[in-house]
């Protein structure tokens, strides 16, 4: 084994400690670019599950939309189409599927009327 002066000691050891701090740099880096990288993944997949939710909401209100504007022209001819302007911009499914639901037993347009429109005299808070 060579003779290892106290200077040359002195300079491993200071490499030594060099190479630890230079490799916790790297891995730090490597952690951090992994780490990005799981939470754009975990963004995309909040991204598509929302956008899925979107849209599945938008079919059914389009598809509970176009079931009121049957029944209305059905059910109450002219005078009910001259509802749907007004309801077609109803975006609470709940409202919707009640509309849908009266329609299917009511004979009155003011019914109709009822499930989306504030009564007569009420005042905004």
């Amino acid at each position: 084994m060579p003779y290892v002066t106290t200077a040359e000691r002195i300079g491993i050891e200071k490499g030594i400690q060099q190479g630890i701090q230079q490799g916790i740099l790297i891995g730090e880096e490597r952690g951090k670019q992994a780490g990005i990288q799981q939470g754009i993944q975990q963004g995309i997949l909040i991204g598509e599950e929302r956008g899925e939710q979107k849209g599945l909401k938008k079919g059914i209100r389009e598809g509970l939309l176009e079931a009121i504007e049957l029944g209305l022209l059905l059910k109450f001819q002219g005078q009910g189409l001259a509802l749907y302007p007004e309801i077609s911009k109803i975006e609470d499914i709940g409202v919707l599927r009640a509309i849908v639901e009266a329609l299917k037993v009511s004979d009155r347009v003011e019914d109709i009327v009822a499930l989306y429109s504030p009564p007569t005299g009420a005042r905004a808070a």
